[in-house]
């Protein structure tokens, strides 16, 4: 139990999707409709390694905040 960080990959394209669309639009320069729109193949190249690091905070087992 904790908090912990843990970076993420393509394959954990919905827990980017949840935690970002939580946040957004207040913690991005985006709108909730805009964020909903991206499919599971954006999001997926998004966490790509080559695309930069992205990690999310987890509060126990519930991911919590992102970071990139």
């Amino acid at each position: 139990m904790g908090t912990c960080a843990r970076r993420l990959g393509p394959d954990d394209w919905q827990t980017w999707r949840d935690v970002r669309l939580a946040e957004a639009p207040r913690a991005f320069a985006s709108s909730l409709a805009k964020e909903q729109g991206y499919d599971e193949a954006a999001r997926r190249d998004w966490l790509h390694p080559d695309r930069g690091m992205k990690a999310v905070a987890f509060a126990d087992s519930t991911a919590v905040s992102l970071g990139a």
